[in-house]
C-alpha cells in the first residue's frame, strides 16, 4: 500500500515491523530468495518489481512517492510471476485496507477463481487514528488460505513470519 498512510515518516514504529518482516523472510527462505514488489495506490503497477535482498526491498520502500489514495480493488495477486515465470508461493500484504479511492468491500477480483496462492495480510493501521479495515483483509486471507496479522499487536516478528511460511507450506 503505497497511500499517504503507509509512508514511513507517518508510522516509524509500525514501518520499523515492516521492514522486520521483511529481512525476516529474506533470511528464513535462505538464499536465492526473490521478492516481487507491487505497488498499490490509485492504480497497482503493472509491472513488479524484483529484489533479492532486504536492504535492497528497504532502500526502495524508504524512498518511493507515497501518495494519497488506495484502490484496493485494483489489487491482483497473480499465481504466476510475469518477471521470472515461477509459481508464486504466497503474497505478503501490509495495507490499512482502507480504499479511499474505490468503495472498500469490494474484493479483488481474482480472489473468487480460488487461484491465488495463500496471501498474509498485515493490518497496518493509520497512525492519527487507529483505522484499518480488519474485516477485508481477515476476508482476503481467508478466502485464500493465508493468515491475518494486526502488525500494531504483533511483538515478535521473527515468529509471526516463521508461522506465516509454516502455514504456506515452507
Amino acid at each position: 500500500d503505497c497511500s499517504f498512510s503507509q509512508q514511513p515518516t507517518q508510522s516509524s514504529s509500525i514501518t520499523a515491523k515492516k521492514f522486520d518482516v521483511i529481512k525476516a523472510l529474506f533470511s528464513l527462505l535462505g538464499t536465492g530468495t526473490v521478492i516481487d514488489l507491487f505497488e498499490v495506490r490509485d492504480t497497482t503497477s503493472s509491472s513488479p518489481k524484483s529484489f533479492h535482498s532486504s536492504d535492497s526491498l528497504i532502500s526502495y520502500l524508504e524512498a518511493i512517492d507515497y501518495s494519497g489514495g488506495t484502490a484496493l480493488n485494483q489489487l491482483s495477486f497473480p499465481k504466476v510471476s510475469s518477471i521470472t515465470g515461477v509459481t508464486y508461493r504466497m503474497h505478503v500484504l501490509f495495507t490499512d485496507g482502507i480504499s479511499s479511492l474505490s468503495r472498500s468491500n469490494l474484493l479483488p477480483p481474482d480472489l473468487s477463481t480460488g487461484n491465488t496462492p495463500p496471501v498474509h495480510c498485515f493490518a497496518c493501521p493509520r497512525t492519527w487514528d487507529g483505522v484499518y479495515d480488519s474485516e477485508l483483509l481477515k476476508c482476503i486471507a481467508v478466502q485464500t488460505g493465508g493468515m491475518f496479522i494486526n502488525l500494531s499487536r504483533e511483538s515478535n516478528v521473527q515468529l509471526v513470519t516463521q508461522k506465516l511460511l509454516t502455514s504456506s507450506g515452507m
